[in-house]
């Protein structure tokens, strides 16, 4: 009977072991622990200067095609020149200030073999408009009522047509008769500029 509490004791004291064996935590993995230690990631911070960022301006630039001009020579404008009266130089230059143009210089080596002068109709335009890549012509000419130089004629005058070379829309756009002298002749283009940029823009 003696070893019954003995007995007893051995085994409430290997559940005790056992209870307090069950309570140890359990020590985590190494892989575990890298997974605990490792700092979350960052975002990735793309730099502003390479987002492509336009205005509205800027886009409307981009977006924008420009309409592509060619001055034919003067049609009648043979004897003139020689006398230094040529007015397309004016035409040129005022349109070159107006947004959204691109005046072409002119093509003689393109237009080798091809008959330029004289034309003041869609009819004499085609050897051009296959030869050169323009959206409108401005065909030019004096007045008719100037005829011979030295001056006999009852003034000065021009007139200026355009072709539109995707339609073939030709339309008479400015042009004035019985000016005084060749200075006004050029006034009366810069004057009216903005009439024909109008017109250049409207021909379909």
């Amino acid at each position: 009977m003696k070893t019954m509490p003995k007995l007893l004791l051995v085994v409430i004291s290997v559940f005790l072991l056992i209870g307090c064996k069950d309570e140890v935590p359990e020590k985590p993995s190494d892989s575990q622990t890298i997974k605990q230690d490792a700092p979350a990631p960052k975002p990735v911070e793309v730099p502003v200067d390479t987002i492509s960022v336009h205005t509205a301006e800027q886009q409307a630039e981009i977006v924008e095609e420009k309409t592509t001009i060619l001055v034919i020579q003067c049609s009648n404008g043979y004897g003139y020149s020689a006398q230094g009266y040529n007015f397309n130089p004016v035409v040129e230059r005022e349109l070159k200030k107006v947004s959204g143009f691109e005046v072409l210089r002119f093509p003689y080596k393109k237009l080798q073999n091809v008959i330029y002068q004289g034309v003041y109709d869609k009819k004499y335009a085609k050897p051009i408009i296959d030869k050169v890549d323009a959206d409108i012509f401005i065909m030019t000419r004096f007045a008719e009522n100037m005829h011979e130089l030295p001056i006999n004629y009852n003034g000065w005058g021009y007139e200026l047509k355009l072709l539109n070379t995707k339609t073939l829309k030709q339309k008479i756009s400015i042009g004035k008769e019985n000016l005084k002298s060749y200075e006004e002749l050029e006034k009366s283009i810069v004057d009216n500029i903005d009439k024909l940029t109008e017109d250049i823009k409207s021909i379909k």
